[in-house]
């Protein structure tokens, strides 16, 4: 795991004038301003500002995390997992992934996590980040296989939960070649990943006839009628994240308004969720999908599935790959990681010993 880093001098922090006290961001813990202002410093423009292709090729905080990075004189711990691109059937086409797997690892099948990647469905590079596809294989002791998928509005709903589908059926054909348990897959994802990794738990369960032992989601995208949990005014200067940021998005990915409400959308009127793995939910105070992340817990547990949902207090939209410099990312992490090795320890246990 990366050092965590210090923040800079307070004087150099404080360059940026405060935001307005009834305003979300004035909640910012500092770690989590300090990124938001290294990103702001990199030129960064607002995504509902530019065109999908140029939101493509803007700094995300990820990049933000790597500047304050450049300055500090922690070293990074010795790498533990190799990490690889290939190629993984979609829908429409192959499809950029990671595959990620620890190094020195015990004989026989690994568990599998699949990490679906945000960007709004809209605003990811065809090929995922690094940083949280190495932190879950070096934590959970797993493969992890993290797949592109098509974007809009080139690409609208629903090619990029038809990609995320193709893939599962693949894995379920490939984990076995790959070294891993296609009993013992996870799925995780975050914003529009996290999205698509709820329609995979439950659409992939009757593809394939094989249901996954664990979901993790970081700040889902869970539907299309945008009812922030904060007054409507309030999100509007929120960052990464606001109001018209999602807005702009959803005008994107949505082609028709009856898109809005198919259940691969509108997650939170769903009501077929009895049959989910046990789920992991977190969601950050400063995101205005926070109040629809709460109205999907909420549909989740009314269904009788087990779901643990923790709310991060002080971090904004994005936090969660953010471990190297961001407090509260390091303990979102470690939540998820362990919930995902319980999950899988669980599985093992209740294997039959072999003769």
């Amino acid at each position: 795991m990366n050092h965590h880093v210090p923040l800079l001098p307070a004087a150099s922090r404080l360059a940026a004038p405060a935001p307005a006290l009834d305003s979300p961001m004035a909640k910012l813990d500092a770690d989590m301003r300090f990124v938001l202002e290294t990103h702001a410093r990199m030129r960064s423009v607002p995504l509902e500002l530019t065109s999908p292709r140029l939101a493509r090729r803007q700094p995300d905080l990820e990049a933000a995390m790597g500047r304050i990075l450049e300055r500090s004189t922690a070293r990074p711990s010795r790498d533990t997992v190799s990490c690889e691109r290939i190629s993984v059937p979609g829908a429409g086409g192959d499809l950029r992934a990671l595959f990620v797997r620890p190094n020195n690892t015990a004989s026989g099948p690994l568990p599998i996590i699949v990490w679906l990647h945000d960007g709004l469905f809209v605003s990811s590079d065809a090929t995922p980040s690094e940083t949280v596809p190495r932190m879950l294989a070096q934590r959970c002791g797993a493969i992890v296989v993290a797949p592109g998928y098509r974007q809009a509005p080139e690409h609208p709903f629903p090619a990029a939960h038809e990609d995320a589908l193709a893939v599962w059926k693949w894995l379920m054909h490939a984990a076995a070649p790959l070294g891993g348990d296609k009993h013992l897959v996870a799925l995780a994802g975050e914003g529009s990943g996290a999205n698509l990794a709820l329609n995979v738990a439950l659409d992939g369960a009757k593809a394939t006839g094989v249901s996954p032992k664990h979901l993790m989601m970081v700040s889902p995208v869970a539907q299309a009628v945008h009812e922030p949990d904060a007054p409507t005014g309030s999100w509007r200067e929120a960052r990464p994240l606001g109001t018209a940021t999602v807005r702009w998005a959803l005008r994107q990915l949505l082609q028709d308004v009856k898109d809005s409400e198919d259940p691969r959308i509108n997650l939170v009127g769903r009501k077929d969720y009895k049959t989910l793995p046990e789920t992991t939910l977190l969601l950050a105070e400063i995101d205005p999908l926070l109040g629809e992340g709460k109205a999907l817990a909420a549909a989740i547990a009314r269904s009788g599935a087990s779901i643990e949902t923790s709310i991060y207090d002080g971090v904004s939209h994005g936090f969660f790959a953010l471990a190297a410099v961001v407090n509260k990312a390091m303990f979102a992490q470690a939540q998820a990681t362990s919930r995902l090795n319980r999950s899988f320890r669980e599985r093992r246990q209740s294997l039959p010993l072999k003769a």
